[in-house]
């Protein structure tokens, strides 16, 4: 009987032996090795591994863990989000495969702890808290985490009459070693049932080592009863053991039954935890509850403002004994949040009426400006003209407070596009607008969260025309030629009227009554088109365009110049370049007008023949497929359609090969001989040419005026023929022929026999390039 009675309480001792955490610190080395935690491995167990944040002035930036034996394997980390240190209630955690579901851990309490839930016996060992600081600092701890697996006893001891009591509850339903779950502050009332006994056994009611009051009365069967009542049941109420007792004699041991109370206990409080000064908007953020008391666990839910939050936003883990548990909600706060009741609300589902316990936080949510544009009082969108002062209002909605609020016109900053402007606080105000005030504005807000625009509103202002300032201002022809001619105003509204008139060279200036055409583009471009021909020198002159809308008449007209049709300017800083034995390139600089070209004409010396034509949009040229080693002159020309201009003269080559080569130069006794010889032949030749250029003199002078004009004649029909006279190639001139001759010919403007050219023994050259 003696050794039974030591198993049994060795059995009740195992049993009832809780979770036992026990905690040492110590330090060693540059790692403090802080904790070391001794769990009983039972259905469900778990452990809360401590880990020192350090003072919260230091705030904390990251955190992981790792055991001793693999610490390049992080088991649980906190990443603070980008750009949001030292804050890592907003911090992301990252768990390892093997504590998925299982572990979590809070920052809010001190120390901070890593709670493992569900222990497995191979998650003994040694752990480490990596703790870095926002100034790069680091410390590390170290947390020993013991399992122990207990060995159960089960013992059973049978006492034998008076009979075993027989305990039930308040409807006469027999228990089996409990009773309950009972409400706190319920009445409970037990039914104690003996049998048998002799002597008439005596019924008693203890809890513990304390007797309780109690109502005895026996029946006609001969049953022994004893009812206990226990009013208002209290929390410390918990787990009492209630026995019933049968003793007829001090001889022999009291037969008893017990059964333990079990309740539903309301939750005692509570409280959030993490809560901040404020939180930023579209970032995620976790604060956590817990509730203590309640039996079962709490169920604690989230309200925000009255509306319930959904359950899939909270994570819920209880504690090692069930008392406290704990909801971690993750959510993102928006900026429609700021100011609003989160509540967490703890409840017992299972006690009447459902009492709550709760606690309170009022939001602070930092948001970015949220900023709409809304026109100003007493403004007429609809109809604004020219010289109308516009105001806008920037409406602003930010936490915290403003910055700065910036104005923008067509996505730029407002004071580098308009002056006409006047900013106070959040208006804008724009005294006497004009055409280019025309456009889309907005505003912009800025705060410590970040800058945002508002919606852009076009202002729309209507304005007398005004000229395109892109309009072509020049236009030239020739007599009798029709010229089609282009007036472009800027104006609003669209509808309008032009007027023409010109300034002729005479001084004269009258209404033109040529046919008239306008047209309106998505711009607000609206153009007149006058077909125009000029017949006689007066027809030459300025013309004038006025444009007419409902806003009125416009200030300026347009002014076009039509101007005579002439030679362009001919090319400069011409240069020939990449010279190769059949091709070379030429470069020459001049803008060209709208319609202008450029020629090129290919002369090569020794042959006196022309060996390329070509022309080109732009003064460059490349000329290939030409003979080696070969001498040429070149002329550039403009060309306006009509006319080209007096051509720029360029002497060049191509590389010679190797086995062609240029002349070889004789012996040096044959080059002496040869300067020799010329030198005899100049001088035999001036001596005859002397007599003949003093009679020549003498005839001139005796002609009359009409005999030098003949003369002139003769030399300009020489001119032309060796001008016609010049071979061509296969490739088309882009100008006929007779306009070659006609633009040659008119270089003879002079009346000077010199005025004919100059030639270079091959090529006869006009004089302006001698």
């Amino acid at each position: 009987m003696a050794l039974a009675t030591r198993l049994e309480q060795l059995s009740l001792l195992l049993f009832r032996c809780p979770s036992t955490i026990t905690t040492t610190r110590a330090a060693h080395g540059s790692v403090l090795t802080g904790f070391a935690v001794t769990v009983v491995l039972t259905d469900g167990a778990s452990a809360d591994l401590p880990c020192d944040l350090g003072p919260r002035s230091d705030p904390a930036v990251k955190v992981w863990w790792h055991r001793v034996d693999d610490p390049t394997t992080p088991l649980y980390t906190l990443d603070p989000p980008p750009g949001r240190r030292g804050n890592l209630m907003q911090a992301r955690h990252s768990v390892a495969e093997s504590l998925r579901g299982r572990a979590h851990f809070s920052a809010v309490r001190r120390p901070a702890l890593l709670s493992i839930s569900n222990l497995r016996y191979e998650d003994h060992g040694l752990y480490v808290c990596n703790v870095e600081y926002k100034h790069g600092a680091r410390r590390s701890y170290d947390v020993e985490l013991h399992i122990i697996a207990p060995f159960f006893f089960s013992l059973s001891l049978f006492i034998v009459p008076p009979g075993k009591p027989l305990i039930l509850d308040e409807n006469l339903s027999a228990l089996n070693g409990t009773v309950g779950p009972s409400n706190e502050g319920m009445l409970l009332i037990l039914n104690c049932h003996v049998v048998g006994g002799k002597p008439e056994p005596r019924v008693t009611w203890r809890q513990g080592s304390t007797h309780l009051h109690h109502v005895f009365h026996r029946t006609e069967q001969g049953v022994k009863k004893a009812t206990l009542h226990v009013r208002s049941l209290r929390r410390d109420h918990l787990g009492a053991v209630f026995t019933c007792e049968a003793s007829n004699s001090n001889l022999t041991r009291p037969a008893s039954s017990s059964v333990t109370l079990t309740m539903n206990l309301k939750p005692v409080r509570a409280v959030i935890r993490g809560k901040q000064d404020f939180l930023s908007a579209e970032f995620r953020a976790e604060v956590e509850c817990e509730a203590e008391g309640s039996l079962p666990p709490a169920v604690v839910s989230w309200w925000l403002d009255g509306v319930r939050l959904n359950a899939s936003l909270a994570q819920t883990r209880l504690s090692a004994g069930g008392n406290v548990t704990t909801s971690l909600l993750g959510f993102v706060p928006r900026a429609r949040d700021n100011g609003r009741q989160l509540r967490c609300v703890a409840t017992n589902p299972r006690m009447p009426g459902h009492e709550e316990v709760a606690d309170v936080w009022l939001l602070q949510v930092h948001y970015k400006p949220r900023v709409s544009l809304a026109w100003g009082n007493r403004v007429n969108r609809s109809s604004i003209v020219q010289g109308t002062d516009v105001y806008f209002e920037c409406e602003v909605d930010a936490n915290p407070r403003l910055i700065e609020i910036s104005w923008r016109f067509e996505g730029h900053e407002l004071a580098s596009r308009l002056a006409n402007f006047i900013v106070s606080n959040q208006s804008l105000a724009l005294r006497g607008v004009q055409s280019a005030n025309s456009g889309h504005y907005s505003c912009v807000a800025a705060n410590a969260e970040g800058a945002a625009e508002s919606n852009r509103v076009f202002l729309r202002v209507q304005h007398l025309p005004v000229c395109d300032p892109n309009l072509r201002t020049k236009y030239t022809a020739a007599r009798h030629e029709e010229i089609r001619i282009h007036c472009s105003v800027l104006a609003d509204p669209w509808n309008v009227s032009f007027h023409w008139s010109l300034n002729g060279s005479s001084g004269h200036r009258r209404d033109l009554q040529w046919a008239l055409s306008s047209t309106t583009d998505s711009r607000g471009l609206v153009t007149s088109y006058l077909r125009y021909t000029p017949r006689n020198e007066s027809d030459f002159g300025t013309l004038s365009c006025s444009a007419r809308n409902a806003i009125g008449l416009m200030m300026r007209p347009c002014i076009i110049h039509v101007v005579p049709i002439g030679p362009p300017m001919p090319p400069h800083n011409c240069n020939v370049s990449n010279q190769t034995m059949g091709a070379l390139r030429v470069d020459c600089e001049g803008g060209a007008e709208p319609g202008h070209s450029f020629l090129l004409e290919v002369h090569e010396l020794q042959r006196r023949r022309l060996v390329a034509n070509l022309s080109s949009p732009t003064p460059s040229f490349w000329v290939d497929d030409v003979p080696p080693g070969t001498k040429y002159k070149l002329l550039v020309y403009s060309f306006n359609g009509r006319v080209r201009s007096e051509p720029v003269l360029l002497s060049t080559h191509t590389l010679a090969n190797a086995a062609q080569g240029f002349s070889e130069p004789g012996p040096p006794w044959l080059v002496s001989s040869n300067i020799l010889v010329s030198f005899l032949v100049v001088a035999i030749c001036l001596l005859v040419a002397i007599p003949f250029v003093v009679i020549i003199a003498i005839k001139y002078k005796a002609k009359t005026p009409e005999d030098r004009e003949d003369k002139q004649v003769h030399q300009e029909k020489h001119w032309i023929q060796l001008s016609q006279g010049v071979e061509h190639r296969n490739e088309p001139s882009i100008f006929p022929e007779e306009a070659f001759v006609t633009a040659m010919t008119s270089f003879q403007a002079s009346t000077s026999p010199t005025s004919v050219g100059c030639s270079d023994g091959t090529v006869l050259y006009p004089r302006s390039v001698c």
